[in-house]
């Protein structure tokens, strides 16, 4: 897939995603279920990818998507799309409860043209899925945004927490008004 990738000039992602709170599933109500509930979760994030995508267990509750011809707002939308189907589709239990579910998301995109490798997409994942775990869980981080600072703050933060985000989000997407002046003047 990277060489195809690379021969035809197209962006790659790689996604990591890993079940949040899975030994409490394990411990709670035994590994056969959790093996239930992997294998759940397998079938709800090859139903999210596309054909050409590729899937796999990559440890324990940990999965991996290598992402061709996809760049890392695509592969954004997807993560979202798959923690919300978690979410919304949760796995029956053999006593016919629904056990809730949530993922944590790492992502890292090579744009189109560039070189990189899986290893170097698998670290930039690996370290934005860490942030995504210790920033409050059960939700995607691109590794772009993550190396920009721009990682959102917990479901419980506060206000003002939330409003300097989005002023630094602000900030990042709206050129200064001297960097628009400079552009319009050339």
């Amino acid at each position: 897939q990277l060489a195809q990738a690379e021969r035809h000039g197209w962006p790659l992602s790689l996604l990591l995603f890993d079940l949040d709170h899975f030994k409490r599933i394990n411990d709670q109500h035994g590994h056969e279920t959790g093996d239930l509930v992997l294998q759940h979760v397998a079938q709800l994030a090859q139903a999210q990818l596309r054909s050409g995508d590729l899937l796999a267990r990559y440890g324990g509750e940990e999965f991996i998507a290598l992402l061709p011809d996809c760049d890392d707002q695509e592969a954004l939308v997807l993560a979202e799309r798959l923690r919300l189907a978690m979410q919304q589709q949760p796995p029956r239990l053999p006593d016919g409860s629904l056990l809730n579910l949530s993922a944590s998301f790492g992502l890292a995109a090579r744009p189109p043209g560039l070189r990189a490798s899986l290893p170097d997409l698998f670290g930039r994942a690996d370290a934005a899925l860490y942030i995504a775990k210790h920033s409050g869980r059960n939700q995607a981080i691109a590794a772009q945004l993550a190396a920009e600072g721009l990682v959102p703050p917990p479901a419980d933060a506060s206000e003002a927490q939330f409003g300097d985000w989005i002023d630094r989000m602000i900030d990042t997407a709206v050129p200064s008004r001297s960097a628009l002046e400079e552009a319009h003047d050339r």
